[in-house]
């Protein structure tokens, strides 16, 4: 008989700690909240394009200066909503440097030369906007041609590079001049000339 009486008493004693271990997660259930939140964040750019007009162009005779009609303005694009404020600085060289030198003509006066010989826009380019004019047309002075090539020389191209550097710093999230922008995208100052 002492057997029987062991059994039930340990059958209670589990059926206790059940009952205190399920009341206490329900008290626990009940006193705790949670709620489980997602934050999405988008990475900022800065893409630029440039967008440009050049008419057909006549044959160039050698060793005459000729004006060659070309458009030029840079557009900060925004395809994906995430473009950032930015500034732009570009450059313009001959596919051979055997065509000598030019003059850029109707530039607007928002952009400057700098020391390192790109023109730089001094406005922050906003997104979706366009520069005003890079160039409304290049001056080819005839008499720097390197005439004794020019019947090597049939075709030649007229290249515009750009880049862009975001407007804010990207430590103090402060709006920087063009200066201090492309100083700090270059790694060293950056002056008009």
């Amino acid at each position: 008989m002492i057997k029987h009486k062991k059994i039930p008493f340990l059958m209670s004693g589990f059926l206790l700690a059940g009952v205190v271990i399920i009341g206490a997660q329900s008290a626990l259930a009940y006193l705790t909240d949670y709620k489980s939140v997602v934050n999405t964040i988008k990475i900022g750019n800065n893409t630029t394009s440039i967008e440009e007009e050049f008419p057909t162009v006549t044959p160039i005779p050698p060793g005459s200066n000729q004006i060659i009609e070309k458009l030029v303005k840079i557009t900060n694009d925004d395809s994906d909503g995430n473009s950032v404020p930015c500034y732009v600085r570009a450059k313009v060289y001959y596919s051979t440097s055997d065509m000598g030198i030019y003059t850029i003509q109707g530039m607007s006066n928002k952009w400057v030369l700098g020391t390192d010989d790109y023109y730089y826009y001094t406005d922050i380019l906003e997104p979706r906007k366009t520069t005003e004019a890079f160039m409304k047309s290049l001056k080819i002075i005839g008499s720097d041609v390197n005439t004794n090539l020019t019947t090597e020389i049939e075709n030649f191209d007229i290249n515009v590079y750009e880049e862009s550097y975001q407007a804010k710093d990207p430590d103090t999230q402060q709006i920087m001049t063009w200066q201090q922008a492309w100083s700090k995208a270059l790694k060293k100052p950056v002056e008009a000339k």
